[in-house]
């Protein structure tokens, strides 16, 4: 496995609410993809679901490198 994979968490707002607010201002949309703090991906209304999974999987990508 590769070692940033280790360091992805799913953050769910209704259960982890604290961690949550860490990132409130920072994003409207879901889902969206922090690393290190920084957003580098965000969905956007009308965004069809082939759009969002490819640019998750390129957050990922960047992520993990």
């Amino acid at each position: 496995m590769n070692p940033m994979l280790a360091r992805l968490h799913d953050t769910e707002e209704s259960r982890q609410p604290e961690l949550a607010t860490a990132y409130a201002k920072d994003y409207y949309y879901v889902p969206s993809v922090f690393v290190d703090g920084e957003k580098i991906y965000e969905a956007h209304p009308g965004e069809s679901y082939e759009e969002c999974y490819a640019a998750v999987e390129k957050a990922f990508k960047v992520a993990c490198s």
